[in-house]
């Protein structure tokens, strides 16, 4: 707009020029006229007719020709300024306009109670030139050892480095195979031969560093050059060699520094006028709480683009967009107008709102940390659901990392193992097999089965359980976790109903964690394994005893407690999910939906297989120290033996590991109104114990209580009342006979 006034001023301009001008002009012919004149009759009679003609023609040509060079002045004013606007326009643009970026900030990450768990930080990247200070280096390195807590020594070795990087020109761009060879034996100094980046056939380009060299030896070798090239031109060679001479190379001093830290260094060198150095503003990704959560999270790479967990699920969405200022300058760098126009406004990205708790997610870390330093496992996991929404209030893995400290990320540690590394679950698979029977109304909690003394061969192997158990009811097979007993019970079952049973818990299929908003496609992790299950054709004699304890199979954390979610919701197994709501920069929200992702059980099921649960807690069972004071706590422990394989070259046959095992507990508090439900896990525990109810209870406990506390549920019963009998209830059918 404002340019189009200018336009319209300057034509207003020259037409009032034009008309002043053609003004004048008729004033002077006037002035003229009147001086040649005559004075009277005797006069006028002197002056022919044909003598007054042509001076009026000779005035009216001139006329004629000032008007024409004006219309064509117009005419070229018209074109400059209208028709070739544009044109002129974009050229006057490039050269006294300057375009700058205006950052925008990711996407956060918040938990489900918006306390921030990643954001971007406001710091600076300190750049330097060397060559520019060389003589202050000592002051420097001084300053950025108590500023930057920089290591001086390596410090001083970077910074001389850069001071012996050479620069080179291009002083022949192409060169034929038959002058290359002759002047690469020569051995010129500075001087390198290389292939053609421009893939011009048989030619070569010629690099000279002229760094270093003396002048009287770089103008002999400009000399050599141009022999071998005679197209070259001395002049411009020349220039290239001052250029490349000129050049300052600048690098990295410090990333990310802190503000305060940034700006007390900045002052300190500029009191010793300390020249080439500079701060650049940028941002940096910020983790608050460090380890928390982090192999969830996720990191960023170099290039700010998410990597793993979160941040990479995300990361098209969180991706801010920079936007767009531009600025008119003068010839002299000087900024002229009304200031900077925004061509693209900048846009945030979107912030990510997880289920996960904070402090739910503090006290399940920080409550591992003693079995950790007690048993050194090489893996750890606890998990903690919802299972009414599905929703994961918490999810620790160990060993972790601090995406804060680049420096310490470890790759082992990087990756999100409890999404794709799969484990045999052991004995934490039979209350899902149990259930699986009570469903089917194969057997009821008081059904009996001899459990063979602790010792039963069936289809050439035998099954062993820890204790020489006789007769058990299947209430007491859960409590005791007896391995016969379990396989029995699977027999009566059948192995299509066995499979039918497991498959609707979700064994052999990804959970597909993740985000289910209600009218957008779900976001779930893609890497995510799905176990090992194999299907009905592929089971042999042993597998229907085997497969319910937890044995030829293989699953991941995920989908044992989204298994397990379904006994603690009355049968209904939701979806797991573990973003809340996405907040998009224009103040959209799009939630998560809870949804019911099957019901593999009946709720009266449920509720059996809830009273043999709590019998593994209470005195008696394998699980006694996951109880909590004042609450029932349905739980169950696992301990698998960690299948090894083969190994040929040392003549090593695949086999269950003696010495390796997978601890495992999984329960739910309080049992009959589950707040969580919470799996510990523990991959090769050391030390003389080292099952599920010995590594993982005790964790159980000491989480559980805390949760239970910080979320105020109350107790079901005081400390008085833990005395009191409990009443299991059975299934009503007298047709069932225990098989012995």
């Amino acid at each position: 707009m404002k340019t189009i006034q200018l336009i319209k001023g300057f034509l207003l301009y020259v037409l009032k020029s034009l008309r002043l001008s053609a003004a004048r002009l008729i004033g002077l012919l006037r002035k003229y006229l009147h001086r040649i004149q005559p004075n009277g009759e005797a006069e006028a009679s002197i002056l022919s007719y044909r003598l007054r003609l042509g001076i009026s023609h000779r005035f009216n040509l001139m006329g004629l020709l000032l008007l024409a060079c004006f219309l064509l002045l117009w005419m070229h004013v018209y074109k400059l300024q209208i028709s070739r606007h544009i044109e002129f326009d974009h050229k006057a643009l490039k050269v006294y306009s300057r375009h700058q970026l205006l950052p925008a900030q990711r996407g956060k990450i918040y938990d489900v109670d918006a306390n921030i768990l990643a954001c971007d930080l406001a710091s600076y990247d300190i750049l330097v030139e060397p060559k520019r200070f060389a003589k202050l280096m000592p002051e420097l390195l001084e300053l950025s050892a108590r500023h930057l807590q920089l290591d001086k020594r390596q410090l001083r070795d970077r910074l001389n480095r850069a001071l012996e990087h050479r620069f080179a020109c291009v002083a022949i761009d192409a060169l034929s195979a038959d002058k290359a060879i002759p002047l690469f034996k020569e051995r010129l100094p500075g001087i390198d031969i290389e292939a053609n980046p421009r893939a011009i056939p048989t030619t070569y380009q010629v690099l000279f560093y002229p760094q270093g060299l003396e002048k009287q030896l770089v103008d002999d070798i400009v000399e050599r050059l141009l022999f071998y090239s005679p197209g070259c031109c001395r002049d411009t060679l020349n220039a290239k060699i001052t250029q490349a001479l000129g050049k300052q190379r600048e690098i990295p001093l410090k990333l990310d520094v802190a503000l305060d830290d940034a700006q007390k260094f900045m002052d300190a060198v500029k009191a010793l006028r300390i020249m080439g150095v500079r701060a650049i503003e940028t941002t940096r990704r910020s983790y608050p709480h460090d380890n928390q959560l982090a192999n969830m999270l996720g990191y960023l790479d170099c290039n700010r683009v998410g990597v793993s967990g979160i941040e990479a699920l995300f990361n098209d969405i969180m991706t801010p967009r920079s936007g767009k200022v531009e600025s008119l300058v003068d010839r002299k760098g000087k900024p002229v107008g009304d200031g900077l126009r925004i061509i693209t406004p900048p846009s945030n990205g979107a912030d990510v709102y997880l289920s996960i708790s904070q402090p739910l997610q503090q006290i399940v870390e920080e409550e591992m940390l003693p079995m950790l330093e007690q048993f050194k496992p090489d893996h750890a996991y606890a998990i903690m659901l919802n299972p009414a929404t599905g929703a994961v209030m918490a999810a620790a893995q160990f060993p972790q990392f601090n995406p804060n400290q680049r420096d310490s990320m470890l790759p082992s540690a990087l990756p999100n193992h409890a999404i794709y590394k799969c484990y045999e679950p052991g004995s934490i698979m039979k209350g899902l097999s149990v259930a699986i029977a009570l469903d089917k109304r194969c057997v009821s909690l008081d059904s009996q089965y001899y459990c063979e003394r602790g010792s039963w061969r069936y289809g050439g192997k035998t099954l062993r359980d820890t204790r020489g158990y006789e007769e058990m009811s299947v209430c007491g097979i859960i409590q005791k976790s007896s391995n016969i007993g379990v396989a029995k019970i699977a027999l009566d079952l059948g192995e299509e109903a066995l499979y039918k049973g497991l498959a609707a818990f979700g064994f052999g299929r990804p959970t597909r964690l993740g985000f289910y908003p209600e009218n957008e496609a779900p976001r779930y992790f893609k890497n995510e394994s799905p176990g090992l299950f194999r299907s009905l054709r592929s089971w042999d004699t042993l597998t229907v005893t085997r497969m319910p304890i937890g044995q030829g199979i293989s699953t991941t954390p995920w989908q044992i407690i989204q298994a397990w979610s379904s006994l603690a919701n009355g049968g209904v197994m939701m979806q797991p999910y573990i973003v809340e709501k996405i907040v998009y920069p224009d103040g959209r929200q799009v939630r998560t939906v809870p949804r019911v992702k099957t019901i593999p059980i009946a709720r009266e099921t449920s509720l059996l297989i809830t009273e043999a649960l709590k019998k593994v807690t209470q005195q008696g069972g394998t699980g006694t120290r996951a109880a909590v004071e004042g609450y029932e706590i349905a739980g169950k422990t696992g301990t698998a033996q960690i299948w090894e394989n083969a190994d040929p070259a040392k003549g090593i046959k695949g086999h269950y590991s003696t010495k390796k095992y997978f601890a495992s507990f999984i329960g739910y508090a309080p049992a009959d109104r589950p707040a969580f439900l919470l799996l510990v896990s523990a991959e090769y525990p050391k030390g003389p114990y080292r099952t599920g109810g010995v590594v993982c209870a005790p964790t159980f406990q000491r989480i559980a209580k805390r949760s239970l506390e910080y979320l105020q549920i109350e107790p079901d019963h005081g400390p008085e009342a833990e005395t009191e009998s409990f009443t299991i209830g059975t299934v009503d059918n007298p047709s069932i006979k225990g098989r012995r």
